[in-house]
């Protein structure tokens, strides 16, 4: 059963939109309402401030309209209209090129989407990207397609990658380093799948039976690694009297 997806379309880069099913919703965002109607494409939703609208506003178009000064972006209150909807998976289009503050506003977009548990991906004149949380996602590719696979959080732990030049089994991705860069698809997909969890890897234990993965809320997993950065020795939780000791456990509570 094919699944429904609400299409939002954006004032960035230029590409041609999909056919939008019967049950599909296409939410124009601001300026993106251009780019819906170039493609001969009457948008169910106009969204946005308009502050980027080149052409007169369509009497016959569904509006929500928000103040110019705001925090939050026009293609994210979108995406909440959609939600309100009750679509659960998404396509941002027009949302790479253009202004690079509202490309990396985009990503960070796909990045909370999956994380709230829901499907989307970015799509441009030449490149389509997806960000899932767990789980597995297979690609459909063409062999000699250039794609690469990287970490949003700060870490992503048991990642593998299949069907690629470069396969992966297992392995760790971070945001600060992008192993997972120029990758090549060897025939028609490439499955790549990350383990579930916030993981810290302890060393070895004091009676030397090997080492210990405690599995953290990802919030308490961010809160230890950074007092760790903070601490004043090799102690997350240290005597404020003699940083180079540890804290007495009785005296956390």
């Amino acid at each position: 059963m094919k699944e429904n997806i609400c299409y939002l379309v954006g004032a960035g880069e230029r590409c041609a939109l999909p056919p939008i099913g019967e049950n599909d919703l296409l939410i124009a965002v601001d300026g993106g309402l251009s780019l819906c109607l170039a493609e001969g494409k009457a948008p169910h939703l106009l969204v946005g401030d308009l502050d980027s609208l080149a052409e007169a506003l369509p009497p016959n178009i569904p509006l929500v309209r928000f103040p110019v000064k705001k925090d939050e972006t026009d293609t994210y209150l979108a995406y909440l209209e959609g939600v309100k909807r009750g679509y659960t998976r998404f396509a941002i289009y027009g949302g790479l090129g253009g202004r690079a503050d509202h490309t990396v506003a985009n990503l960070q977009l796909l990045y909370r989407i999956a994380k709230e548990g829901k499907r989307a991906a970015l799509i441009g004149a030449n490149a389509k990207m997806i960000a899932f949380s767990d789980g597995e996602v297979t690609l459909n590719t063409l062999a000699g397609q250039s794609l690469g696979v990287f970490s949003l959080s700060e870490i992503s732990e048991g990642v593998s990658i299949e069907g690629a030049a470069y396969p992966l089994e297992n392995g760790t991705l971070k945001n600060d380093f992008p192993l997972g860069v120029s990758n090549t698809a060897l025939g028609s997909s490439v499955t790549v799948s990350v383990k579930k969890g916030g993981g810290i890897q302890i060393g070895e234990t004091k009676t030397d039976t090997g080492k210990r993965v405690i599995i953290l809320p990802p919030s308490v997993k961010d809160m230890l690694l950074r007092r760790k950065e903070q601490a004043l020795g090799e102690w997350i939780f240290y005597k404020f009297t003699n940083p180079c000791e540890p804290m007495n456990p009785e005296a956390a509570y």
